[in-house]
């Protein structure tokens, strides 16, 4: 395949690969060589999952081969440029060598894995600009939050409801809201 035939690779559930792929990254050959990678650089039990995630975005056409260095700097972002080029190096060689030829067929080249590529850093705010003008600066003095301008902000006055019109035949009838209910005269004992 040509070298630019990645952009018509298929993206494929890792259920859908070929047995030999799928049996090659779930052996225990290819986990001991994930473990192997972890414990020499260092990637602490917390961040264990990224090699083996990496190992099957590659090989299902998530991850594109040559965005892997850029894509794991971001992920593992204390390992230097030299180590990140040796982990991709090592994967290319000891996991998708024995794979190449059916990962080639889904469109997958391996030999692009160790081509480094710069992580993405977002830029600073300073830097920040749309179409040449600098960001706008607000002045938060002073400012009240919207719980506090609740609290604070005085209320518009309510105007009380309508009466409802009533017909003159109805009576005019007067209903207790809330009853007031009288205690029972207490019980006086008889001291005599």
């Amino acid at each position: 395949m040509p070298a630019d035939s990645f952009n018509q690779k298929k993206i494929v559930a890792f259920d859908a690969l070929a047995d030999q792929i799928k049996n090659w990254l779930i052996s225990d050959t290819a986990a001991q060589i994930i473990r192997e990678l972890n414990d020499k650089y260092e990637v602490s039990f917390g961040r264990s999952h990224i090699l083996p995630r990496f190992v099957t975005r590659i090989a299902t056409g998530v991850t594109n081969p040559e965005n892997f260095t850029r894509e794991l700097s971001t992920y593992l972002p204390f390992l230097e440029k030299n180590q990140i080029v040796e982990i991709a190096g090592i994967m290319k060689d000891r996991i998708f060598k024995p794979i190449a030829k059916p990962l080639h067929e889904l469109g997958i080249d391996i030999e692009r894995l160790t081509e480094y590529q710069e992580p993405q850093v977002p830029p600073k705010l300073e830097e920040t600009k749309m179409n040449g003008v600098p960001p706008r600066t607000v002045n938060l003095k002073g400012a009240v939050s919207h719980g506090e301008q609740a609290r604070t902000a005085p209320r518009p006055p309510v105007a009380p409801p309508k009466p409802q019109e009533e017909e003159a035949d109805q009576p005019f009838h007067l209903v207790e809201q809330n009853p007031v209910q009288e205690a029972p005269p207490a019980i006086q004992p008889d001291l005599h």
